[in-house]
């Protein structure tokens, strides 16, 4: 994802999410790569390591999502919400995903 999106994306400013990247970088969880449409910005991309992590962090998030939200939803309104969030991540952006 280009780290102007990225910005972006969790708020915060261009010089905190360098900061942000830094750190990941020396943990080697993302890399920098230049961006290839025109050179002058950068991609952060996971490594290995770093989308590991994330698919570790999703099972921990969904659980805790499932305990303290959806479990006290009845059948029908899980329904409901499911269908509030088809229709908000079709209209999301392909670039605002990230790997994996």
């Amino acid at each position: 994802m280009r780290l102007t999106a990225l910005a972006e994306s969790v708020v915060l400013t261009q010089s905190g999410i360098s900061r942000l990247i830094d750190r990941l970088e020396q943990a080697e969880l993302v890399r920098r790569e230049p961006f290839a449409g025109d050179g002058r910005g950068a991609d952060a991309v996971l490594t290995e390591e770093g989308l590991a992590r994330v698919h570790a962090a999703k099972v921990t998030q969904l659980a805790a999502i499932r305990a303290h939200f959806l479990d006290h939803l009845t059948e029908a309104e899980r329904t409901t919400l499911a269908r509030v969030w088809e229709r908000r991540l079709s209209r999301t952006s392909p670039d605002a995903a990230c790997a994996g």
